[in-house]
This record gives structure tokens, sequence and C-alpha cells, in this order.
């Protein structure tokens, strides 16, 4: 369980990330070799700004494109910004898109229903504050996608609102973070940490040793398809290949659409589109794997 507040949210998701590493007390609820989870956990960014590149963690524009055209439906969580000057003590609801599994392979995916649930926004008492639901995040790679479109949101939300995006704070309830360790080497390896955590000789440097030689394997030995592309990731690192992909210069598709028909809906019209789905663009429902804890 991790309950704490940081002061911005990439301090947040790298407190949470080097908690679960160091095996802090408390810390990790269940352990096993690469799925390592903390339950129960409510996390505060005093500012809703992430100052970070998430071609640290391998992230590419593609996948970022995948995740949130998975979760986001474009038009109402614009509606739901541009109705934010209407929200005062009241937290105002907006929901993800609710993704179905899809059977056609071994396993599932989303087996265990949407990771992603909702944001609510209140206004005051100040500092404003962005909420975020989440049914689990994956701390390690994935899951970071999910804190770098919370930075975005509140950027919206400042824009709108005629405010700082680092006076907006942030809250995390997430009853799961899982940590896989497969997916820490290429980033450890990025932050110069790799040899530090495999010599410590403790369960979390183990583990990480094991996905190391694991790696180390021969392609056509390596079954797991995750450690195929944790491989590449790792990989890249070696060679010193990066892409780069900051977060402040994110966007959703469809986002500089809906900007230029600047549309102002009434609340109750606003109501309607955000919670009743009414006047809703009719979007093919397509179910892309994010491997995002399910």
């Amino acid at each position: 369980m991790i309950i704490k507040t940081f002061p911005d949210i990439k301090a947040a998701w790298e407190g949470i990330y080097f908690s679960i590493l160091d095996d802090k007390p408390g810390v990790i609820d269940n352990f096993n070799r690469n799925i390592i989870h903390s339950h129960n956990n409510h996390i505060i960014a005093k500012s809703g700004v992430m100052d970070f590149d998430l071609g640290e963690i391998g992230l590419t524009p593609t996948k970022w494109t995948k995740f949130t055209g998975q979760y986001v439906d474009v038009e109402s969580l614009h509606a739901w910004v541009n109705n934010s000057m209407n929200v005062k003590t009241y937290d105002a609801l907006w929901q993800f898109k609710s993704v179905p599994p899809n059977f056609s392979g071994q396993k599932a995916v989303h087996q265990w229903g949407s990771c992603l649930l909702g944001f609510s926004f209140r206004r005051q008492p100040k500092p404003s504050t962005l909420t975020f639901f989440t049914r689990a995040q994956s701390i390690g790679f994935s899951g970071v996608a999910d804190y770098a479109l919370c930075s975005f949101v509140i950027r919206k939300l400042a824009e709108r609102l005629g405010v700082d995006p680092s006076s907006i704070k942030l809250q995390i309830y997430c009853p799961n973070f899982i940590l896989k360790t497969v997916e820490t080497v290429h980033f450890l390896h990025q932050r110069g940490l790799l040899e530090e955590y495999t010599s410590r000789g403790d369960r979390i440097g183990n583990s990480i040793q094991y996905y190391i030689d694991y790696m180390n394997r021969p392609e056509a030995e390596i079954k797991w398809r995750a450690a195929r592309r944790m491989k590449k990731k790792y990989e890249n690192s070696q060679a010193d290949i990066f892409r780069s992909l900051p977060v402040a210069d994110l966007t959703i598709k469809g986002w500089h659409s809906e900007v230029k028909q600047n549309r102002r809906l009434s609340a109750r019209d606003s109501a309607k589109l955000i919670l009743a789905g009414v006047g809703r663009r009719v979007i093919p429902e397509t179910v892309m794997e994010i491997d995002n804890g399910d």
C-alpha cells in the first residue's frame, strides 16, 4: 500500500516505481518473481505538471495513439473540459470508454475489465483537483501513459480556466499497482542503475537478474512476447538509441478538430453528451492490446 503526497506527477510516478523496487516496508502486498502488487493506493501530486520524456521507458507515439484511441472518447472529453467553468464544489464525472474482452487468442485481452475508470474534477476549494480512478496500473511501462494522460487533461483544464497547470492538484485512487520486473531492465539501464539493483542480492535484484538472463537467450528460445519486446528496448538502450516523446508535446488524435469546432455547450447539453452519450459520434469498436495490467 502506498499513501503519499508528491510535489508533481513525475515525482509521483518515480516515487511509486522506486518504492516498489526498493522494497520499502508495507509497500509490496504480493510478490511473485515477475509480478509485484501494491494494493489500496492513494497518491497525491500537488502539481499537475509531468516534466518527463516517455522515451526513457521506450513508449512510442504509436503506443500512445493506440492507448488513447482505446480508452478516450474525444468528443465527450472535450465537452467535459469545456464545462469545467461550471464546476465548483461538486465533482464533475467523466468516464473512460469501456473496453470489452477479446477472446480471439489463448488469453482474453482485458479479461478482468477495463483498467481506466474515470476522472472527476472540482474547482473549489482551492487547489482545484483532478481525481483519477483506475483499477490497475502497470507502473513499469504502459501504465506511465496514464500519468501522461492526466497531465494532458490538466493542461487542457488549465487552458480553459486560465490558470497555470501547476496550480491544479492530481489525486489517484488505484487498488492495484503492478510492477513487472521484466519491464524494469531497460529503464534502469537508461538511468545507469541496473548494476546497482542486480548486485543487491535481494528478491528484487534476483528477479531482475533472472529476466536479464532470460532475455539474453537466443531469440528462438524466448517464447514470452513481452520479454521479446523488452529485450528490444534493452538492446536499444545499450546501443544508445533514444526516441524522444516529451509529455508536454502530447496530444490526443481528434482533439484539434474538436477545438476548431469551438463548441460551447450548455451545462445540460454537456451532461447529456458526457454522461448519457447523446450526440456522441459512432466510433467503430476495436480492441487493441495495450498490456496495461489486464
